[in-house]
């Protein structure tokens, strides 16, 4: 190792949270996802991995399609250990569809778009969303998307 060289840093190993952990899913629907042998992000995830599968679940449930949409990117996103089920859902308002999305944002754009949007919608003053977390967020994301892309 050259002494230019970094420190690889360990990729954050995603997080497979249950469902009734995620914002949005409905008891109803948390019970119909468990029928179907869907009860973790992670196997939200891997059955819903291409949008024919997607579909697949919103006939087989009857459930609309974009409730499917919905649930699998607030499951790819809370998927990244600083983000979880608590920061998800406010990615998610905010535009934020995927990983892949957020580890392309600008920290300082997303800080400011995330504090209007609490103030906006949720009447909070004074963000208790700091730009540290949401610099961490943006990292951790950039960690995962590159370890999916080299095949970590």
């Amino acid at each position: 190792m050259s002494s230019s060289s970094q420190p690889v840093e360990p990729l954050p190993a995603p997080v497979d949270w249950p469902l009734s952990r995620i914002p949005g899913i409905s008891a109803a629907d948390q019970s119909a996802l468990k029928k179907a042998g869907i009860e973790s992000t992670q196997h939200l995830l891997d059955y819903c991995s291409t949008a024919a599968q997607q579909q697949a679940l919103s006939t087989q449930l009857k459930i609309p399609l974009r409730f499917i949409h919905k649930w699998v990117a607030l499951a790819d996103l809370a998927q990244i250990p600083s983000v979880g089920p608590e920061g998800c859902g406010l990615l998610l308002h905010a535009g934020i569809v995927s990983v892949e999305q957020l580890a392309q944002g600008s920290p300082q754009a997303l800080h400011r778009n995330l504090c209007r949007l609490q103030v906006r919608s949720l009447g909070q003053r004074g963000s208790q969303l700091s730009f540290a977390q949401v610099t961490e967020w943006i990292r951790q994301a950039q960690q995962r998307t590159q370890g999916i892309s080299s095949g970590s």
